[in-house]
């Protein structure tokens, strides 16, 4: 191709509106195409660390809602007790727990074949505020896998 032909594509460019317009864009197109091609080893694994974070954070994220919801359970449980301690304590208080802690303590020890033979209540201690002991001397008569059986029930 001489320097003549040359100069006819230049003045054929030149005269032409649509080619005027449109050789921007095209060049513009070849160079973020070039660029893209360059980048596009670091933005994919950008984009696998990226993805990888997610994956990890998913399973922290589960994690913890596992946790959260054990621990709504642990808490549901706890003020189930503390109720139930409440309500054990307003009973005792009143007096009227003690017997039938007693009557269900002997009928217990008949149901294992013992029998008693002394069964007080002892003074209470307070070691803390708001906690009080009340301490029980028992002497019963019956064989020892009975009493070992009675024992394992009542204190667990």
């Amino acid at each position: 191709m001489n320097l003549l032909q040359k100069g006819e594509w230049l003045a054929l460019i030149e005269r032409s509106q649509l080619v005027r317009r449109a050789l921007p864009f095209a060049v513009g197109l070849i160079v973020v195409g070039g660029g893209c091609l360059f980048r596009l080893p670091y933005w994919l694994q950008l984009q696998e660390e990226e993805h990888a974070r997610q994956v990890r954070l998913l399973q922290v994220h589960e994690t913890r809602a596992a946790e959260v919801l054990a621990l709504s359970r642990m808490r549901e449980g706890l003020d189930a007790a503390r109720q139930h301690l409440q309500d054990a304590r307003w009973r005792l208080a009143a007096g009227a727990d003690m017997s039938d802690l007693l009557d269900q303590l002997a009928a217990s020890g008949h149901a294992h074949g013992l029998h008693f033979e002394r069964l007080d209540v002892l003074d209470e201690v307070n070691h803390q505020p708001g906690y009080c002991q009340t301490s029980l001397d028992v002497q019963v008569v019956g064989r020892y896998s009975g009493l070992r059986m009675w024992l394992d029930d009542w204190l667990g």
